[in-house]
């Protein structure tokens, strides 16, 4: 039981040069922004499949 918890500690342990996260999740706040309708959420997700204008099917 110990060497597993020295392995996930190894594994949750950042590494040389990289900036260690807090682990509290932070909710969110209100963007300003109007909610999008249905259409402009479908054309939002679509919209990288378009080649040049025209709709890859």
């Amino acid at each position: 039981m110990q060497a597993t918890e020295l392995r996930r500690q190894a594994r949750t342990r950042p590494g040389p040069g990289q900036i260690p996260l807090s682990a509290g999740l932070h909710a969110a706040g209100p963007s300003g922004l109007r909610e999008m309708t249905a259409r402009e959420r479908l054309d939002a997700e679509l919209d990288p499949l378009t080649l040049g204008g025209h709709r890859v099917r």
